[in-house]
């Protein structure tokens, strides 16, 4: 009896314990299932947990001066290696100090502003293969930041796209490359989110 008792609390225990490479497994698999794709959140997310996150999906999401929006952007490849394919006669490191992300922002389907990001080579060399993208589109904390992607996109025709209301934002991201005439990529994700615009956001004041 004490055998049995033993032998079926080991098979207890065993069935408890995860599966090693079970949640590399099932983060490949999201990433797999949404190569392309840019999810939305309302929330930082750990590198650890984006196939668990609380994504906001075709949830309406409530924008205020008070909001934050972070994207995460699953690729098939990563920025290096688009680069390079754009570039394929330039040395990785010069191309690295030459090209990066470009940002389509869209409103109700209508492209409203185009954004080159700064190219950062020790970034780019240090995440060779990185091929998830995650990073606040609107930080709160940020809201006085002429200089932030966000109060980019409102100071050249977001804010007049963006009055009170729903509206549907979409992204895309592309690579680019001056080289020394600006090459752009296909797109490596895009994805959109529908909001409400409160007259208190849509009024806000930002720095120009």
């Amino acid at each position: 009896m004490l055998a049995l008792l033993a032998l079926l609390c080991s098979l207890t225990l065993h069935a408890q314990q995860p599966r090693p490479g079970a949640d590399s497994d099932s983060a490949a698999a999201f990433h797999r299932a949404h190569v392309g794709q840019i999810l939305f959140s309302a929330a930082p997310i750990p590198a650890t947990a984006y196939a668990s996150a609380m994504y906001l999906g075709f949830t309406t999401y409530a924008l205020t001066p008070q909001s934050n929006l972070y994207l995460t952007a699953f690729m098939s490849t990563s920025l290096p290696n688009a680069l390079e394919h754009l570039a394929p006669e330039a040395l990785r490191t010069d191309f690295l100090k030459r090209g990066s992300y470009q940002y389509g922002f869209y409103v109700d389907e209508q492209l409203v502003y185009t954004a080159y990001l700064e190219p950062e080579p020790q970034y780019l060399a240090e995440r060779d293969v990185n091929t998830v993208l995650h990073q606040p589109l609107l930080d709160a904390r940020a809201a006085r930041d002429k200089h932030s992607l966000w109060n980019r996109f409102l100071a050249n025709g977001g804010k007049k796209a963006l009055p009170a209301g729903h509206h549907l934002l979409r992204l895309v991201i592309r690579p680019y490359i001056q080289s020394p005439l600006l090459k752009v990529g296909a797109v490596l994700a895009s994805g959109q989110v529908a909001l409400s615009i409160t007259a208190s956001a849509a009024l806000a004041k930002r720095p120009h």
